[in-house]
């Protein structure tokens, strides 16, 4: 794919989220976008997309954090929100994202998320609403993320962060690409492998200078140490990430929690 910085447009004039220095560790504290509950790199996106919407409906797997990411800004919005998720029970999730106002809709007849992304689609043409994409995957998300890299101090020389669809560390990536910062970026696999995606969103020199390490716990497990140097991390995606991270490192904080 070709260069897309004239698509990107760079904007210096974002609010940027802090970095933060704790012990011997920089944090990048991209879970400090809040808005109502949510918060985090994906809430930014979101809202980015919400903004000046009528109405939204989104698809998401019954216990992802975007169904309730969406309903919760949604909410803060003022306007109808509505969720495909495929069939089983309701999750605390899914109860979240109801106490919001969303109104969640169970594909009782399949469990793949392929044939709830295509009805989230449907959906949004049928009722004249705005769809928020299945793991923020759109440009804008790439972009979103890729403008919070300028304040990285210069003296970073690696990055680590999780990565569950791959959106967040493809931002990351198109950001070091466009600021022209030679740092490494080393991302913890949570989940399902990324690689289709990053072969979509990724600049094409990624695998040069990144490096992707499947982290040792399922999806579903929540790590077990959660702070790192005083700080509080999110239990599925980035505490996994902390046998990894080295002295001098920028631990990128993509969201976590919701704040309830």
């Amino acid at each position: 794919m070709e260069t897309l910085f004239s698509f990107f447009d760079i904007e210096k004039d974002v609010e940027l989220t802090p970095v933060e220095k704790h012990g011997d560790i920089y944090f990048k504290r991209d879970d400090k976008f809040v808005i109502g509950a949510a918060n985090g790199g994906k809430a930014r996106s979101a809202y980015m997309l919400m903004k000046n919407a009528t109405g939204v409906v989104t698809a998401g797997a019954r216990k992802s954090p975007q169904i309730q990411i969406v309903a919760i800004i949604a909410e803060q919005l003022k306007i109808p929100c509505y969720a495909q998720t495929t069939f089983g029970s309701k999750t605390r999730e899914l109860e979240i994202a109801e106490s919001h106002g969303a109104e969640i809709i169970f594909n009782t007849d399949t469990w793949h998320n392929s044939v709830i992304i295509g009805r989230a689609k449907k959906f949004a043409l049928e009722n004249n609403l705005t769809n928020i994409p299945f793991g923020m995957e759109c440009w804008d998300a790439v972009k979103h993320t890729a403008m919070q890299v300028q304040n990285i101090p210069a003296n970073i020389e690696r990055i680590i962060m999780p990565i569950g669809s791959g959106m967040s560390f493809s931002g990351v990536l198109w950001g070091l690409e466009i600021f022209n910062r030679n740092i490494k970026v080393v991302g913890v696999q949570v989940g399902a492998v990324p690689t289709k995606r990053l072969s979509i969103y990724a600049p094409k020199s990624y695998q040069l200078n990144s490096e992707i390490i499947k982290s040792e716990y399922e999806y579903s497990k929540p790590a077990k140490e959660l702070i790192l140097n005083g700080v509080e991390l999110d239990e599925i995606y980035e505490a996994k990430c902390i046998p990894y991270v080295k002295p001098n490192d920028l631990f990128w904080i993509v969201g976590k929690g919701l704040r309830e």
